[in-house]
C-alpha cells in the first residue's frame, strides 16, 4: 500500500477509510481529526495533533505526535516525541529518539527512549529503557527498568516502582526526603520472612555502615578447615591433619568450640576447603552432651565430640556454661559458648 504524507495532502483525503482534514495549517503544523488509522501515517518534520483517538497498527512520526485522548496501536509507535495527556496503549514497541510524555503509558512490549520518559499517571510495560530521565508521578509496573548513561540517569517518581528487576549503573538512594524516621522501615521485604539475600557468597558488597543490627540467630561463628564434615552440636578441637577435628578426649585443653547450625554472624566465610567447619565461638548454640548437667554448669569436652559438666575444670578446657538441665546418657541442650 502506498504511503501518503500529511505534508503533501492537497485536500481532504481518505486513508484506509479514515477521513483526514488538513484544514488548520500554520507554522508547519497540521491539526487533524482521525477516527480510525488502519496502517500508518508518515509525517516529516510536522506535528500530528488529535483531540480524539489515534488508533492503528504503526504510527511513525519524525516530529511530534500529540493526542489529548488515547493512542492505541497493535503494532509499533516510532517517533521523535510522543506526548499523550490521556492514554498510550501499544502491544508491541514504543520507540523514540525524543520524549515519551503522557498520563498513562501501557505497553506490553518495550518502551525505549534516548531522551526522557515522563508520565503524570502510570507507566505499565514489559521493559522500560532510557538513557535519559525516567520521571513518573504515579506508578511503574514493568518486567525490567533500565535507566543508564555515562553521565548518570535519574529515575524520579512520587509513586511506586513495581517490577521484576530495577537495574541502575549508579546509586540507589532511599528516604532522600528524610520522611522515614525512628523505627520505621525504609527498605521493605515484600515476601515472607527469611526470603531473599542482599549480595551473595560469590558477589558481595564491601562494607556495611549502620547504627545497629539485629539477628534471628544467636551465635557468632568462624569458618575453619576441618578433617571431615561434622554435624551441628559437635565439639571440636584445634588439631588433626587440618585446622580443627572432633574432640576425642575429656577435658581437652585444645578445645575450639561447637559446630554451629545457624550462626547469626559468620566470619571467614570466604574460606575454600573440602570440609568447612563452622565453629561457634560465642553465644548460645545447641550442643551434644552426655551425663547429668545442671543449668549454669561449666562445660568441657567429654570425648567423642560431646560435652559434659565439670565443677573443677582445668584452665583452657571450658567450652561454656549450660543453659538447660539434662539427665541422661546423651542428648542436645543449649549452652552459652565462651562463658567461663
Amino acid at each position: 500500500m502506498a504511503t501518503t504524507s500529511i505534508s503533501s495532502l492537497p485536500q481532504t483525503t481518505t486513508i484506509d477509510a479514515a477521513t483526514v482534514f488538513p484544514a488548520d495549517f500554520s507554522a508547519s503544523t497540521y491539526k487533524v481529526t482521525v477516527s480510525t488509522l488502519g496502517t500508518f501515517i508518515n509525517t516529516t518534520a510536522v506535528t500530528l495533533s488529535a483531540s480524539g483517538n489515534i488508533t492503528g497498527g504503526n504510527l511513525l512520526a519524525s516530529g511530534v505526535l500529540i493526542s489529548s485522548s488515547t493512542i492505541s496501536a497493535s503494532g509499533n509507535i516510532t517517533g521523535g516525541n510522543v506526548l499523550v495527556p490521556g492514554v498510550l496503549l501499544a502491544t508491541n514497541t514504543v520507540s523514540t529518539a525524543g520524549n515519551v510524555t503522557g498520563g498513562n503509558l501501557s505497553v506490553t512490549g518495550v518502551v525505549v527512549s534516548t531522551n526522557t520518559i515522563s508520565a503524570t499517571g502510570n507507566i505499565t510495560g514489559g521493559n522500560i529503557s532510557t538513557s535519559g530521565v525516567l520521571s513518573v508521578t504515579a506508578g511503574i509496573t514493568a518486567g525490567s527498568i533500565a535507566a543508564t548513561s555515562q553521565t548518570g540517569s535519574v529515575v524520579s517518581m512520587t509513586g511506586n516502582i513495581t517490577g521484576a528487576n530495577l537495574i541502575t549503573a549508579g546509586s540507589l538512594t532511599v528516604n532522600s526526603g528524610n520522611a522515614i524516621t525512628g523505627a520505621a522501615t525504609a527498605i521493605v521485604n515484600g515476601a515472607s520472612n527469611a526470603v531473599g539475600n542482599i549480595g551473595s557468597s560469590t558477589t558481595y558488597f564491601n562494607q556495611v555502615f549502620a547504627q545497629a543490627t539485629t539477628a534471628l540467630y544467636a551465635d557468632l561463628a568462624e569458618v575453619y578447615e576441618g578433617d571431615a564434615d561434622y554435624e551441628p552440636g559437635t565439639v571440636v578441637s584445634f588439631g588433626g591433619t587440618k585446622e580443627v577435628t572432633v574432640s576425642a578426649t575429656e577435658g581437652d585443653p585444645t578445645v575450639a568450640g561447637v559446630i554451629s547450625a545457624n550462626p547469626s554472624y559468620l566470619m571467614n566465610n570466604g574460606l575454600t576447603a573440602d570440609h568447612r567447619a563452622i565453629v561457634a565461638l560465642t553465644g548460645r548454640v545447641p550442643t551434644s552432651v552426655t551425663g547429668t548437667v545442671t543449668k549454669g554448669s561449666m562445660m568441657i569436652s567429654a570425648g567423642n565430640g560431646r560435652a559434659c559438666a565439670c565443677s573443677t575444670p582445668a584452665m583452657g578446657t571450658v567450652i561454656g556454661k549450660a543453659l538447660e538441665n539434662f539427665d541422661g546418657e546423651s542428648g542436645i541442650i543449649e549452652i552459652v559458648v565462651g562463658k567461663t
